[in-house]
């Protein structure tokens, strides 16, 4: 996930040449290491085992809704250190700190350990 950081958003995008959307990054993610899982953040919610914050690994994906809501919107890869790489649509798919992305008015609905 990493390597890929720096990799532009594209809407519905899916693989490093023609860009990610957040959801495209994450099934791309597993794809490479021969794991399927659904490609929308909704579809991610039922893929693997739920897990509770306290017990993030590096590699589970975290979904997100935005404040107000629990529509499932978003979805990242947690990368340890309290940080998840994430596809947005300003930046592409960076690395972020996990309560930054907190108090930007995102709330995590679920997470999934594949």
């Amino acid at each position: 996930a990493r390597s890929l950081i720096g990799v532009r958003y594209t809407s519905g995008g899916t693989n490093p040449e023609t860009g990610f959307d957040c959801s495209g990054f994450t099934s791309y993610i597993y794809g490479v290491t021969g794991v399927s899982i659904s490609r929308s953040p909704a579809g991610q919610l039922s893929n693997g085992a739920a897990v509770s914050e306290e017990n993030l690994q590096p590699g589970d994906i975290i979904i997100w809704a935005n404040n107000g809501s629990n529509y499932a919107a978003h979805s990242s890869v947690y990368a340890g250190n309290n940080t998840i790489i994430h596809a947005t649509s300003n930046k592409g798919v960076q690395q972020t700190d996990l309560n930054n992305w907190k108090a930007w008015g995102q709330h995590i609905i679920g997470i999934r350990r594949v």
